[in-house]
């Protein structure tokens, strides 16, 4: 068990369900005052980190209005449209917990540091959350490696490729806006929309650390879809039918059904030498991996199909 679920047990009952839609919500407030021609009061709430030690402490949370995009209307909605599909997806496989630890603690760091920049060495770098929401979108495709997205909005490109060029664009920004202090950036490279200067750079950095920091918190994904594997390999192989009770590959019957009858088998009996009374026909977790963990069988899948706690509400039903 991670750290995180960890956490989660402890305060995850205080996590705000549908973050994202809020975010979104102060997206749109943002971009109605920019074009609206009201800069002054999207100027009195941003990340200023002079203005926040004199005492406007509200700056901490109402630079989140900063809207990712200043376009037109249109594209702009289709923008905000993205941002929610991939925080929604990303909520629902993480948990509103996790994802409200992932997003917080970016908007948390971006503070801390537009601020310690300031005390440290005197430079007022206004930041905001664009690179967070950029990271967010690898954060994704580490999750669903194989989705189509519409690359230029015709050529269909896997989430996978395009996390790359994200990163790449992340990097990018990093190295070019911390080299700007001792070369000239080429005007050019901001045709590709890559920051040439240190807060763009500071700003990139804090989001690739977020997503580093989140990925070793979070490492019990990694652990689930390892035991998942080993799961559907002993399910699958038959070789624990000699005298384990388990219905061989080689035995007729279809492949659900040698599938049901070796899961049954396995929570009764167990198998190999730790004998497991309990596991999870999703991420293959056992009652020996965690003792504390609730185990329970779905009233809508047919057959022995017994899962976690966390995904006793959130699997595919198996009706057949």
């Amino acid at each position: 068990m991670s750290f995180l679920d960890k956490l989660e047990k402890k305060i995850g009952k205080y996590a705000i369900k549908n973050l994202m839609l809020y975010v979104i919500i102060a997206y749109a407030i943002g971009y109605l005052l920019y074009i609206s021609g009201n800069i002054s009061a999207v100027t009195a709430l941003n990340l200023n980190p002079a203005e926040i030690l004199r005492g406007q402490i509200w700056r901490i949370f109402t630079f989140l209005i900063e809207p990712p995009s200043l376009s037109s209307p249109i594209f702009f909605i289709f923008v905000l449209y993205i941002y929610y599909f991939i925080g929604r997806n990303l909520e629902r496989t993480w948990g509103a917990f996790k994802f409200n630890v992932f997003f917080f603690m970016g908007m948390a760091m971006t503070v801390v540091s537009s601020i310690l920049i300031y005390v440290i060495f005197n430079q007022v770098f206004i930041l905001s959350m664009y690179y967070i929401n950029f990271s967010m979108f690898i954060a994704f495709a580490m999750e669903v490696p194989n989705m189509m997205f519409l690359f230029m909005f015709f050529i269909p490109v896997k989430a996978k490729w395009l996390a790359i060029i994200d990163a790449v664009y992340i990097s990018a920004t990093v190295v070019c806006g911390f080299l700007s202090y001792v070369v000239d950036i080429p005007y050019f490279v901001g045709y590709f929309g890559i920051g040439r200067n240190p807060a763009d750079a500071t700003a990139a950095a804090v989001a690739l650390i977020n997503l580093l920091i989140f990925s070793l918190m979070n490492n019990s994904r990694a652990k689930a879809k390892k035991r998942q594997k080993e799961f559907y390999q002993r399910m699958n192989s038959g070789a624990y039918s000699s005298g384990g009770g388990y219905w061989s590959s080689q035995t007729s019957g279809s492949s659900a059904e040698r599938n049901n009858h070796n899961r049954a088998t396995n929570a009764t009996r167990g198998f190999g030498n730790n004998k497991p009374i309990h596991v999870c026909a999703v991420c293959g977790k056992t009652d020996i991996d965690d003792e504390n963990e609730t185990f329970r069988y779905c009233s809508i899948c047919k057959g022995n199909y017994e899962y976690c706690s966390e995904h006793i509400k959130n699997h595919t039903h198996m009706t057949e």
